[in-house]
């Protein structure tokens, strides 16, 4: 005996959409209903209506006019034998798109990497081949493809990116700030009223968009407090996350919730709070942003904002062959389309329902926004003279006094980026509270540029791979400072971001005329191991405040604190002493090399020589 066969609702919508487009061949400009009256029409959800007008816009079958839908004519033109590209990372492939392509007529051919470079191979594969489409995700360091698009766009090859991807490119990823919005309000919604979120700084289109939901739900609910509670990860490594899971106690000891950007973290978080001691949902509720077998499997199974990924590819796909029939029709590509699939709860037992809010303390009330404060209230006034104490500790040729004359180096010329602004310093986030002009620090007089009067550029960023020559802000790979003088020592003030290995990531030359040049290697003391036996000794840190900071011979770090308040505002900078081992003889250069085959960068501030 056969079974009828039972359509999901998206199948039911699409068929409704379909019969609705045929009704409307004959009469032109009549939109469709809204979402909301057909889903009733039709006795699907609204979630359904909304997927299945997705796909059909993708495809080329409707079309949006601010808040209307309206149905595009039917064309002539055919995929047959067309040629698609889809290049995918082995551990999320697209599922289903070489059949349902199969059925258009389009050809699939898949390419799997594992980083940047063999996406890179790939990209340049599809384009020696000169396929019809491709289809891509991206690497978790970032966007750095310019190129390979442009090529993409003088070739006429219609491109999709399945994955979060900056504005100007055809997009058919997750719609993740919904998500986050979600989770915060699943939270909401079981008392939870202090709410972390914790990103990453190595994934930062994803982590962004997580962010931006996180901080508006957050406020829309009136949660300002859960509003700052952000933090990001430097590496993925399991001691990484439970360095970061440890600060993140430390500063929120009143939170009772966590929302995880990816669930590519949570077998490391979750690592972290047993090797603590914590258990899920009991002392801490957790919730992911993206479903995967971790989350199924974990006990408690973890509550998660999924999404479809079949439905995600047949997105991608209804989309580039809408772009490559247009090629076809008129010769050249269409305007770019950014289309975004909400995702649905899935709740399990990770998250636990709060019958009673934490009270705060009626200390912890006239303390304010100055959460720290709950957990060390005995030692706040050693914390703020420690900080204050970091302006000074001289180095060794300083101490008690400078035995010569303090001649600061011009960086004017060099400087290339911005202290204060939103993308300056090392990355989307400024450098506030430095000041400028002459400062005293570790004994020594550092010259700060003051961005106001020098084209808005105040310090030195050089290249890195997190900042590759593809990158729309070029950086340089070397700096030349001229010196030409006796000097005792050289003194550099300087930061770096996105420390991972401890690997040499710089190097100071220092050239004098018949000797050969000396070389410092610019090592980060990072989180982690040293990459190797005969790795450098560490000399700088991330400017981060998550990281371990430290002292030693030459070297020194400073707090960059607001109004020297550092549960306000907290930032590192290290000054570094190199003693001239030759002092008669003229130092005649200082040159900066950069190790642009590794994340971490160098922030260059200020340069001082000791006058022999």
């Amino acid at each position: 005996m056969k079974t009828q066969a039972v359509l999901r609702p998206v199948d039911k919508a699409l068929a409704g959409y379909e019969t609705l487009i045929r009704q409307a061949e004959g009469r032109r400009g009549q939109p469709f209903p809204t979402e909301k009256v057909l889903a009733a029409q039709w006795g699907v959800s609204q979630a359904a209506v909304n997927r299945a007008a997705l796909r059909l816009i993708a495809a080329g079958r409707l079309r949006r006019e601010g808040y209307k839908l309206l149905p595009v004519a039917a064309t002539t033109v055919s995929l047959v034998g067309a040629r698609l590209a889809v290049l995918s990372h082995r551990s999320t492939r697209f599922p289903g798109i070489a059949e349902e392509a199969a059925r258009r007529g389009v050809r699939v051919e898949e390419f799997f990497f594992i980083g940047r470079d063999t996406l890179r191979n790939a990209l340049q594969k599809a384009l020696q081949h000169r396929f019809d489409g491709v289809i891509t995700r991206i690497t978790d360091s970032g966007w750095e493809w310019d190129n390979e698009t442009a090529e993409l766009d003088r070739l006429r090859i219609p491109y999709v990116v399945a994955e979060e991807a900056p504005a100007g490119h055809n997009l058919a990823a997750e719609d993740l700030r919904t998500a986050a919005e979600q989770a915060v309000c699943h939270l909401f919604a079981r008392g939870h009223r202090e709410i972390v979120c914790l990103g990453s700084l190595r994934r930062m289109l994803r982590s962004g968009a997580v962010r931006k939901g996180f901080e508006e739900s957050c406020l829309r609910l009136g949660l300002t407090s859960a509003a700052r509670n952000f933090y990001e990860l430097n590496s993925h490594t399991p001691e990484a996350v439970r360095a970061e899971f440890q600060h993140i106690r430390r500063s929120c000891p009143l939170a009772s919730a966590i929302v995880l950007f990816d669930p590519e973290i949570l077998k490391s978080f979750v690592t972290a709070m047993r090797k603590e001691g914590l258990r899920l949902a009991r002392d801490l509720s957790v919730v992911v942003v993206g479903d995967s077998v971790e989350a199924r499997t974990t006990e408690p199974p973890i509550t998660c904002v999924s999404f479809d990924a079949k439905c995600i590819a047949h997105l991608a796909l209804d989309l580039v062959c809408q772009q490559m029939l247009e090629v076809r029709r008129i010769g050249r590509v269409p305007p770019r389309q950014r289309l975004r699939l909400e995702g649905t709860l899935r709740e399990r037992g990770s998250v636990s329902t709060l019958e009673t809010l934490p009270a705060a303390r009626p200390d912890d009330l006239a303390r304010g926004a100055n959460r720290l404060a709950r957990v060390w209230p005995h030692a706040i006034e050693q914390r703020l003279r420690e900080a204050a104490e970091t302006w000074q500790w001289p180095h060794r040729l300083v101490e008690g006094g400078p035995h010569g004359a303090f001649q600061p180096i011009d960086l004017s010329s060099a400087a290339n980026r911005s202290l204060r602004r939103p993308h300056g310093w090392l990355g989307h986030l400024p450098l506030l509270h430095l000041g400028s002009g002459l400062l005293r620090l570790h004994g020594v007089d550092f010259s700060v540029l003051d961005e106001r009067t020098n084209r808005g550029r105040s310090v030195v960023v050089l290249r890195s791979s997190r900042f590759p020559p593809t990158s729309r802000r070029s950086l340089p790979d070397e700096l030349v400072l001229p010196v030409g003088r006796k000097v005792r020592a050289v003194y550099f003030l300087h930061g770096c971001g996105y420390a991972g290995e401890r690997v040499p990531f710089a190097w100071y030359e220092f050239r004098q005329p018949g000797r050969p040049p000396a070389i410092v290697p610019l090592v980060a003391r990072g989180v982690g191991p040293a990459h190797s036996p005969d790795t450098p000794p560490a000399n700088i840190q991330d400017w981060w405040p998550e990281f371990p900071q430290f002292n030693t011979e030459g070297v020194r770090h400073v707090a960059i604190t607001e109004n020297g308040d550092p549960f306000a505002y907290e930032r590192y900078l290290y000054s570094y002493e190199w003693e001239n081992p030759a002092p008669d003889v003229p130092l005649e250069e200082v040159r900066v090399r950069a190790n642009s085959a590794v994340p971490t960068t160098l922030g260059l501030l200020a340069v001082t020589l000791l006058l022999a």
